[in-house]
C-alpha cells in the first residue's frame, strides 16, 4: 500500500491524552514502594513476573477488588 492509497483510509481509533494514565500511576506507585526504577511496559512486566506476589497484591489495591477476604500471597 502506498501513501495515497493509505490517505484514503479513515483512522478507527486515535488515544486520548489521558491513554496509559493509570497504568503510569500504577508504575509510579511500584516504582516509590518497592525502590525500584521501571523504564517502561516491558521493566513493569519483567518486575510483576519476578515478583508475583507483590504484583497482585498492589494490583489488588489499585484496582479496589473488594473481597470477603484479602488477597493472601
Amino acid at each position: 500500500m502506498n501513501s495515497v492509497q493509505s490517505a484514503n483510509i479513515p483512522i478507527t481509533w486515535t488515544p486520548t491524552e489521558h491513554h496509559g494514565k493509570n497504568l503510569k500511576i500504577f508504575k509510579k506507585i511500584i516504582e516509590d514502594k518497592y525502590l525500584v526504577k521501571l523504564g517502561g511496559y516491558e521493566d513493569l512486566y519483567k518486575w510483576s513476573i519476578e515478583n508475583i506476589c507483590e504484583f497482585w497484591a498492589e494490583t489488588w489495591d489499585f484496582l479496589g477488588i473488594i473481597s470477603s477476604r484479602r488477597f493472601d500471597k
